[in-house]
C-alpha cells in the first residue's frame, strides 16, 4: 500500500513500540499470546507499506523494526513456556 511519509513513519513507530514497549509489559502467557497477534497484524501492515518520498533512513528504520519484531516473535514462544512452567505446580506438590 502506498502511503504518505507521515503515515509511513507513524506505522514504523507503532511497530517499534509494539516490539520494545508492549512486549515488556506482558505479565503472563495469555497477554503474550495476545501480544503475538497484535505484533503479527502490525508487522503485516508495515511490511506492506511503501512510500515514494521516504528517505533511506526511514526505509532502514522500517527494515530494522521488521527484523526486530520477527526475532521477538520467535523468542516469545519460549517466554510463554516459561510463564506456563511457573504456573503449573510440580508433580506431587500440594496446592
Amino acid at each position: 500500500m502506498i502511503v504518505n511519509v507521515a503515515t509511513f513513519c507513524n506505522s514504523i513507530d507503532h511497530l517499534f513500540r509494539v516490539v520494545n514497549v508492549d512486549y515488556h509489559a506482558c505479565v503472563g502467557a495469555a497477554e503474550l499470546r495476545n501480544w503475538q497477534g497484535t505484533a503479527r497484524r502490525v508487522l503485516a501492515k508495515v511490511e506492506g507499506l511503501e512510500c515514494k518520498r521516504a528517505n533511506p533512513g526511514d526505509r532502514e528504520q522500517q527494515r530494522r523494526s521488521i527484523e526486530a519484531v520477527r526475532e521477538r516473535l520467535a523468542r516469545s514462544q519460549e517466554r510463554i513456556a516459561q510463564f506456563e512452567a511457573v504456573a503449573r505446580p510440580a508433580a506431587g506438590e500440594l496446592q
